[in-house]
């Protein structure tokens, strides 16, 4: 998912700080971006002008750079605007072209129908309220990518179980279709492994929290971090393989992931393998866990011998499996990762800054 946000995030941080100018004029628009481009934020233009369009107010970008924790990407040009009857709808108008970095050299990533849209709330900093983000059919490097990305987040209240470190949240809502293996090196070792053919489709449903509201100021400084995430049901396909997995996560006092995660599966055995064959799960691990799956699926979630306790909320609820499903148990605690009480080494840091600059 590191594409994604590479692509996404820098735009809604640029998308922000216009907002947070607009009124002013797209003269005043375009010298505020053009003094955020040399200040070494993460965002840089070879030039930016007003769009002098009477329908609506903004700015034309060319040479656009974005450069954020999970890498780059560069468009010739992108308009940023809004409309005078609707001046907290922000629109990006993105080319159907763009070079896109993630750590392994410049790619070209190929766009159709690119969509994005921003609500922002005037009376709370300017804090986005929300975020819709849409493509038909992408290309890496012209081998297909996927076939469509739908992407919503909504502004929602914190909630009993927010992290405490927490001061907003989004509900967010994804969609990917007919991702390939073949684009990315990751999913197509996994395929190999797997002898499976065909894309991967995911449809998920959460909630992030995070450390700070995202107002232009937070997202230009590159300081904003996730405090939590909470998976309310992502359902992947992988050729013939279906999962589901639930959980919730956040970061620990060194910054590594504490938690759980279940993933529902009635192909434990192949979703294993594959999660072993991404390099996601030792391969020793794997094998110790097959012998077990039943006894592994019957543990109790964190939280779940609670029952219906009112003392005690749950963070989640974790579904029973359904006929024919096994319930995989992922834990995080005290720096480490295990799947049920088989050890699989250190947590994973819990995600970086999600703004554009480098912290």
């Amino acid at each position: 998912m590191r594409l994604f946000t590479v692509i996404l995030l820098p735009l809604l941080i640029l998308a922000a700080i216009l907002a947070g100018v607009w009124l002013g004029g797209e003269t005043l628009a375009a010298r505020e971006l053009a003094r955020l481009s040399q200040a070494g934020l993460g965002f840089s233009a070879t030039s930016i002008t007003p769009l002098r369009d009477p329908s609506r107010i903004g700015v034309h970008l060319t040479g656009a750079g974005l450069t954020g924790t999970a890498g780059q990407l560069h468009l010739a040009e992108a308009d940023l605007s809004v409309k005078p009857l609707s001046p907290t709808v922000l629109r990006l108008d993105l080319p159907a072209s763009a070079k896109v970095d993630l750590g392994a050299g410049p790619q070209d990533l190929g766009l159709s129908d690119p969509r994005a849209s921003l609500r922002l709330l005037p009376l709370s900093g300017l804090v986005p309220g929300r975020l819709g983000v849409s493509s038909g059919p992408m290309t890496l490097d012209g081998t297909p990518l996927a076939e469509k990305l739908v992407l919503n987040a909504q502004l929602a209240p914190l909630g009993h179980d927010a992290p405490p470190a927490s001061v907003s949240a989004y509900d967010i809502n994804l969609s990917l279709q007919g991702l390939s293996p073949q684009a990315l090196p990751e999913l197509a070792g996994a395929a190999e492994a797997l002898n499976v053919s065909g894309t991967l489709a995911l449809i998920g449903q959460g909630r992030l929290w995070l450390d700070a509201a995202p107002t232009p100021m937070v997202l230009a400084g590159g300081h904003l971090r996730p405090s939590g995430l909470r998976i309310d049901g992502a359902e992947l396909q992988f050729g013939p393989l279906t999962a589901r997995v639930v959980g919730m996560l956040r970061p620990d006092a060194q910054g590594r992931a504490e938690g759980a995660l279940a993933i529902y599966t009635a192909d434990a055995g192949p979703v294993l393998d594959a999660a072993a064959g991404a390099g996601m799960l030792p391969g020793s691990a794997v094998k110790l866990a097959g012998t077990m799956l039943r006894s592994l699926s019957a543990m109790p979630m964190p939280g779940e011998a609670d029952g219906d306790d009112p003392a005690k909320p749950r963070s989640i609820n974790w579904p029973a499996p359904t006929a024919g499903q096994l319930r995989l148990p992922i834990l995080f605690a005290d720096g480490r990762m295990s799947f049920g009480p088989i050890p699989l080494g250190p947590a994973p840091a819990f995600p970086a800054p999600i703004a554009g600059a480098q912290p």
